[in-house]
């Protein structure tokens, strides 16, 4: 490393340690503003550090540490946000417990997904919270390869999620009504299928989520196979070429390709 370089290190460690030390001087209150502020609009890396000081203040903390874990969740610092949960479920927390569950299914945990959700079903859970249960429940068992069992936790969580307005529930509902469109798919019930990822697919475009490529050549493919081409190729029309490439090998349909 050169001198310059170097230099340039060392000038940037220390702008990070004097924005580190500056939330010392903050007051508890302002902090919590702040770094909520950054955790709600998505920027969770920035997040940390007030979350962390907050912690440094108080190591019993849990919302502080809940936060700080789901920040850390978010800005893929896998190891680290397992270790706030594992504090937070230690003294009982059901949200963390939830969070990690599904942190584990995503990092393919599933026996640690098994113990986090059998774990809550000791608990005593509100309406919000047993749906993100039955929606994880649902995305495990379909992770696991038991579309049928997937589809029954999947089912009751939509149905329960539905009419709520609060964020919490509107995520899990949303996961849910995803999960159950690709469990359908796999037992062939293509109809059911359609149906929930149109219910994804509503959702999705009224929160911050958005509908993704990999969503619409998903909705091409099941409502072509439930019978519907028009709105096949509604959506058909929304895929990049490689998509479309992909759904013409699948449904290996001239006729439908217009060719």
């Amino acid at each position: 490393m050169t001198r310059t370089l170097r230099f340039t290190a060392f000038c940037l460690a220390g702008f990070v340690l004097a924005g580190c030390s500056s939330l010392r001087y903050k007051k508890s209150e302002d902090l919590w503003v702040e770094g909520d502020a950054r955790f709600n609009s998505g920027q969770y890396s920035d997040s940390v550090a007030y979350y962390d000081e907050l912690l440094r203040r108080d190591d019993h903390d849990l919302r502080a540490r809940r936060h700080r874990a789901i920040a850390r969740d978010r800005s893929g610092a896998t190891s680290d946000a397992l270790d706030d949960y594992q504090k937070c479920a230690d003294i009982g927390d059901a949200p963390a417990l939830l969070y990690r569950a599904n942190l584990d299914i995503k990092s393919g945990f599933f026996d640690a997904a098994e113990r986090d959700l059998a774990a809550l079903r000791g608990m005593s859970l509100d309406a919000h919270q047993q749906v993100a249960q039955l929606s994880l429940v649902g995305l495990l068992r379909l992770r696991q390869g038991n579309a049928r069992m997937a589809v029954q936790s999947l089912e009751r969580a939509c149905e329960m999620a539905r009419g709520q307005s609060d964020s919490f529930t509107l995520s899990y509902g949303r996961d849910a009504h995803h999960s159950a469109a690709h469990a359908y798919y796999q037992l062939g019930e293509f109809q059911p299928a359609m149906e929930h990822m149109e219910q994804y697919r509503q959702l999705a475009e009224a929160t911050s989520v958005g509908v993704s490529g990999q969503d619409y050549y998903d909705l091409c493919i099941f409502h072509y196979l439930a019978g519907d081409t028009e709105g096949a190729r509604s959506y058909l029309s929304k895929c990049d070429s490689d998509q479309r490439r992909r759904a013409g090998e699948l449904l290996n349909d001239p006729t439908f390709f217009g060719s």
